[in-house]
């Protein structure tokens, strides 16, 4: 791995770290709540647009990764709210994750294969 691009994974990684740790503390600390609304922030989309433009994506490439997440998030959506179902009516917490990876998985192929 050349120094350039160590330096860019390190970047990468400690900006993620940050989402994860100021989520979970959000969370645990002031509320639910407001962890979801922090969680809900792009701080996701917009370090990954900084990041394409510094690697000389043009803005129609940024614009069609945009359309595509938005698409992506109304799937979030949905996910979001089965595995809330699962976890409120389940009796094995690892089972109820196990059946919202599959929603992800069968949402993700329909979006893939029919609406992109």
């Amino acid at each position: 791995m050349s120094q350039y691009s160590a330096i860019k994974f390190i970047t990468r990684f400690i900006v993620g770290g940050f989402i994860v740790v100021s989520t979970d503390y959000v969370a645990e600390q002031i509320g639910p709540t407001l962890g979801a609304l922090w969680w809900a922030f792009p701080f996701t989309l917009l370090p990954t647009m900084y990041f394409m433009h510094q690697n000389g994506q043009k803005k129609g490439f940024i614009a069609s990764f945009i359309y595509t997440a938005a698409w992506a998030n109304i799937l979030l959506m949905f996910v979001l709210f089965s595995l809330s179902y699962f976890l409120r009516t389940g009796n094995n917490f690892y089972f109820d994750i196990g059946k919202g990876v599959l929603v992800w998985i069968t949402g993700a192929l329909l979006v893939y294969y029919f609406l992109l």
